[in-house]
């Protein structure tokens, strides 16, 4: 004899809800790769919620097989119950998102709890009633500078201004980053762009989460052309280093994606390069 058990068929609208909860699943590696990185700041292995969203991210895929599995199971017995479970993985990704996404408007320096955080790090140090921001990614207390969640070593507080968001100064010295410039002379130090500076003696560039040097500028016809490429009278600079060769009065930047494209009348560069011209992109 045949078996005559009845083979029950759920419902189309039960199966694209399995599936839209099914997929968050896919993008758990990148994720997962991601998460490693919570723990590069000092205190983030004792932070809380630090460990929360990481805990949630490692094992979310085991989670919503779970909940996939008992969904699919107890809709048979119970259709509400098996929706239910089956929607909950989609609701609770959604949710994440929307709290990461709220939590990206609130300022990168925040108070709580009588700390000072960047993000979700706690600032080691960091005073909770003198603390301001200076910047999305500066601030100080009566004590320290704080770039990030680092303290600023040598920068005085009392004088520390910005000059742009990676860029500062005290009184004696100037700082890009969480790095003093040595060679830089405050007093006369200025912008041209972010990425390109000039003090009384000569010209820097903003490289590598530093201040590079560049040598024999002449600072009063100096120019920056874009994030890579400049220029004074005498000579065109592809980040810190001369182009031997290039004309500057004809050196120009065409417009196009490429930004370490240059040419001028006999040549044309990728970077400090000759390259041909029919091929530079």
């Amino acid at each position: 004899m045949f078996s005559t058990k009845k083979i029950i068929k759920r419902p189309l609208w039960f199966s694209l809800i399995m599936i839209a909860s099914g997929h968050v699943i896919i993008y758990w590696p990148f994720l997962f790769y991601v998460s490693i990185f919570f723990f590069d700041s000092p205190g983030a292995s004792s932070n809380n919620e630090i460990l929360f969203y990481v805990s949630t991210i490692w094992f979310y895929p085991l989670v919503v097989l779970l909940f996939l599995y008992a969904g699919r199971r107890i809709f048979l017995i119970n259709k509400l119950v098996g929706s239910l479970l089956a929607v909950i993985p989609f609701l609770a990704f959604l949710a994440l998102i929307t709290v990461y996404l709220v939590s990206q408007k609130l300022p990168e320096h925040h108070i709580k709890n009588n700390q000072v955080y960047f993000r979700n790090y706690v600032i080691e140090n960091a005073n909770a009633e003198t603390f301001v921001s200076l910047g999305r990614l500066v601030g100080k207390d009566e004590y320290h500078v704080f770039y990030t969640n680092d303290v600023i070593l040598d920068a005085d507080p009392n004088t520390y201004e910005l000059i742009n968001e990676k860029t500062g100064r005290d009184k004696n010295s100037v700082f890009y980053e969480n790095t003093k410039c040595v060679e830089c002379d405050a007093d006369t130090f200025r912008k041209i762009t972010d990425d390109w500076f000039v003090d009384k003696s000569t010209a820097y560039h903003a490289f590598h989460s530093s201040l590079r040097r560049i040598e024999d500028v002449d600072v009063e016809t100096f120019e920056a052309l874009n994030s890579n490429f400049a220029k004074d009278k005498y000579r065109v600079y592809a980040n810190m280093q001369p182009i031997s060769g290039a004309d500057p009065a004809s050196f120009q930047v065409p417009e196009g994606i490429c930004i370490v494209c240059g040419q001028d009348k006999n040549n044309c560069y990728r970077l400090d390069e000759v390259v041909s011209c029919k091929n530079r992109k």
